[in-house]
């Protein structure tokens, strides 16, 4: 080997040596630096659990609302790493018993009227236009503490053959049931609001027949039709009633939640909102509570003589609600028993209660 050479190889083994000493630090900074930046794109305000108490103080006319709610909530657990809402449908009674029990969630799913407003947070969100009044039932003292996303309704309905019984027929019953001779169940505020006079016996006599005529909710309805598709219960047909209704359901906030999970919560509450999961609602039988949701035609009869009512729905103030609601069943009852002064009562609440809606 000459001289040139030797130097060559020298001046390699040099720099191979020198490689070997920088390489590593010089990709381990960088490594670290690729590792900070995809952490940075997935950084989250909060890793955990969200938990979601869905009261179920109605259900629709098919199907259940739990469901698309838990739907919903996997959307938002498929955006955000680590962060999980976790979905538990309840009925009224479980709630009051976890209530009972110091339990609570951090976010309510529930039916107007059975929440107070101090158990929620104030809501910042910017409402898009929603259906009716329904932008007025989850406000108090001007203040947003609840947001309807879904509402259901009433249906006035007739037993056939009782009616054929009677030789009468829909429009004579109609006529029959406002001069309080014919048998009426169900609904007390629908009834009274619909024009009946007379008592009002529970559903449980019309489901017995031992009522003629009864205004039940959608979802009563809608077992009562599976059952005469079964072969069992008896001939019906339905009716619209009216455009009032108090089978509404909100979301909101606990008041002690955590402020790191809030930005997870309206994320929430947007995607409730969304024209993709409202327009969801209808097929279950449920009005989307969006104002710019074109209302489908239902497949079924009753299901689209309850959307055609609830297109421009009168709704009660949720908060109100809770605190009138055993008044106004007492006044409607004394009031179609012909008491001038329960009348006078019960159309006043109902005014305050129902804001900037006219009840048809």
């Amino acid at each position: 080997m000459n001289k040139k050479q030797i130097i060559s190889s020298f001046v390699m083994t040099i720099l191979i040596l020198t490689f070997m000493v920088i390489s590593p630090q010089y990709i381990m900074s960088s490594r670290r630096l690729l590792t900070l930046q995809r952490n940075e794109q997935n950084i989250e305000g909060y890793h955990g659990i969200i938990e979601v108490w869905h009261i179920v103080g109605f259900k629709p006319y098919q199907g259940s609302l739990g469901s698309w709610v838990d739907r919903t909530a996997q959307q938002l657990e498929k955006k955000h790493s680590g962060v999980y809402l976790e979905v538990d449908s309840i009925s009224i009674e479980e709630y009051e018993e976890r209530i009972a029990r110091g339990e609570q969630p951090d976010v309510f799913s529930f039916p107007l009227g059975y929440l107070y407003a101090e158990q929620l947070s104030e809501l910042t969100a910017e409402l898009p236009e929603l259906r009716g009044n329904l932008a007025g039932t989850g406000q108090c003292g001007g203040e947003l503490y609840g947001i309807p996303y879904a509402a259901s309704g009433y249906l006035l309905v007739h037993n056939q053959r009782l009616m054929q019984e009677r030789g009468t027929d829909t429009e004579s019953i109609s006529v029959i049931l406002k001069s309080g001779k014919a048998d009426a169940a169900g609904d007390i505020v629908q009834a009274y609001i619909w024009g009946i006079t007379g008592e009002v016996k529970a559903i449980e006599d019309f489901m017995e027949e031992r009522a003629v005529s009864a205004f039940m909710d959608a979802r009563a309805a809608g077992d009562l039709f599976h059952k005469v598709q079964s072969g069992k219960g008896f001939p019906f047909e339905t009716v619209s009633c009216s455009n009032y209704s108090d089978l509404i359901q909100l979301i909101g906030a606990n008041k002690n939640i955590d402020k790191a999970k809030l930005p997870y919560v309206y994320e929430f509450i947007n995607l409730c909102l969304s024209s993709e999961n409202q327009q969801k609602l209808m097929s279950i039988g449920l009005m989307p509570a969006i104002a710019e949701i074109d209302r489908q035609k239902a497949d079924n009869e009753a299901v689209e003589q309850l959307f055609i009512e609830l297109d421009n729905i009168a709704a009660p103030n949720s908060f109100l609600y809770k605190t009138y609601k055993e008044q106004l069943q007492i006044s409607a009852a004394e009031a179609m028993r012909g008491s001038a002064s329960a009348k006078k009562d019960l159309n006043l609440r109902l005014t305050e209660l129902v804001r900037d809606a006219a009840i048809k």
